[in-house]
C-alpha cells in the first residue's frame, strides 16, 4: 500500500504536456490512419474466413460464378492492398 501511494505521488510529479505542432499533428493523424486499416484489414480477414468461404461452399457452381466477380473481387483488392 505504501509503495503504490509513493508510486502515485512520484508520478503525479512529473511534468507532463500534450505534443503540439505540425510533426506531432500529422503523427498523430498517421496513427489514426494506421489503426483504421488495421481494423478494416482485420473485418476483410474476418469476412474471408468465417463468411465468404463457407458461403462460396454452400453456392452451386453457377451461382458462384455469378457472385464472385461481383463480390469477392473487389474484397480482395482491398484486403490484397495493404500487402504491396
Amino acid at each position: 500500500m505504501i509503495a503504490s501511494s509513493v508510486l502515485i505521488h512520484f508520478f503525479l510529479q512529473l511534468p507532463f504536456s500534450f505534443p503540439s505542432g505540425a510533426i506531432a499533428n500529422e503523427e498523430i493523424f498517421l496513427r489514426w490512419i494506421h489503426i483504421v486499416a488495421g481494423i478494416t484489414w482485420i473485418g476483410l480477414l474476418y469476412f474471408f474466413n468465417l463468411v465468404g468461404t463457407p458461403l462460396m461452399m454452400e453456392l452451386e457452381m453457377p451461382e458462384r460464378a455469378k457472385l464472385y466477380p461481383k463480390l469477392m473481387l473487389p474484397a480482395m483488392n482491398w484486403a490484397r492492398f495493404p500487402q504491396r
